[in-house]
């Protein structure tokens, strides 16, 4: 994952831009003195007072290094060793003890981590400094508030669950780190302030009904390596204008972009054999679609494409759905000639 320099430049809170550095970086990043050092010279936009003094506990104080080393002690042992460390970086630059916690626990929830034991984790949950759920183990984020804005996911994590995001209609930016291998279903639905994601090629599965309701969604980077794309994936992204699919997807799910009024064009790799019901169903703007190696159109697989001028249906499609044109305005000077044993039309 590529950092995005633009994003890292609006995050003037400490704890926050810390968090996305590592989420891109890796928690390793902490050992990277002078990395870290020159990230925070480069991109971080907050107070010129502030950015000296982060960067001064970096190179002169080895704090981050020793935030890092945090990740070895349990977590009943980490708030004692943090707190030791703060005052002796408070006592060794001449200042205020609470300066020294505040600069100190940046770094430590920056990494994600932990001080104390959270309300729930004799559950098996552990909740983090932004109030998202994670599994006690911090491999799976359960659930993120609604009311969060922004969010990078704690880096470790393997899986985001079933809805963690759902409804979080104030969400615009999600950072996903290299370490997810794959999302739940309704992961994003109806996160309707959300304009883009990027997901990494770490993601090998997606769940149904990813993106359903996300109307503010204009762009989205999918992993290389995803096959299926469920039901109702984009179903209702109003904003979405276009798409280009990974080459390696093999079928798409009922749905899939139904009701993404904008869409005005569709990559379909090669690959794919299999195309649900209703796939482009309310998709007005869409003027022309190239068909893969499909044999089954199914119901109301076009209906309401009333900008539909141009689409190319592959030879061996032998089953038409009930609607599948319905309201499309075509025209039809050469439309629906028999073809072998289909027996109904080539576009």
């Amino acid at each position: 994952m590529q950092i995005d320099t633009i994003y890292a430049r609006t995050l003037t809170d400490m704890t926050a831009f810390l968090r996305y550095l590592v989420t891109v970086y890796g928690p390793e990043l902490y050992k990277e003195k002078q990395q870290l050092s020159n990230l925070i010279a480069d991109l971080y936009t907050g107070e010129e007072r502030q950015k000296r003094l982060y960067r001064k506990a970096i190179s002169e104080d080895n704090l981050s290094l020793r935030i890092y080393e945090l990740t070895r002690k349990v977590n009943e042992e980490r708030k004692v060793t943090a707190d030791a460390i703060a005052f002796r970086f408070a006592e060794n630059n001449f200042m205020r003890e609470e300066i020294g916690r505040q600069v100190t626990y940046d770094f430590v929830y920056g990494l994600g981590l932990q001080l104390s034991t959270s309300v729930g984790e004799d559950d098996g949950e552990w909740e983090d400094c932004c109030g998202a759920v994670y599994s006690k183990d911090r491999t799976k984020l359960i659930s993120v508030p609604g009311d969060c804005e922004e969010y990078a996911v704690l880096y470790g994590t393997v899986l985001i669950c079933d809805s963690a995001f759902q409804e979080c209609s104030l969400l615009e930016k999600v950072t996903i780190p290299s370490t997810v291998t794959a999302l739940g279903e309704s992961v994003f639905a109806y996160c309707e302030s959300l304009q883009s994601i990027e997901i990494p090629n770490s993601v090998m599965e997606i769940g149904n009904h990813a993106f359903y309701g996300c109307s503010a969604l204009q762009r989205i980077v999918l992993p290389t390596g995803i096959e299926d794309i469920g039901d109702s994936f984009f179903k209702g992204c109003e904003s979405l204008q276009e798409i280009t699919l990974p080459d390696g997807v093999t079928s798409l799910g009922k749905s899939i972009l139904s009701g993404c009024t904008n869409l005005r064009e569709i990559k379909i790799p090669i690959g794919v054999t299999e195309i649900g019901e209703s796939a482009f169903s309310g998709c007005r703007a869409l003027k022309s679609v190239v068909l893969p190696n499909i044999k089954y159109i199914g119901e109301s697989f076009f209906e309401g494409c009333v900008s539909l001028q141009e689409i190319i249906i592959p030879e061996n499609v032998t089953t038409l759905g009930s609607s599948a044109f319905k309201d499309c305005t075509l025209e039809k000077p050469r439309d629906f000639a028999p073809f072998g044993q289909a027996g109904f039309a080539h576009l």
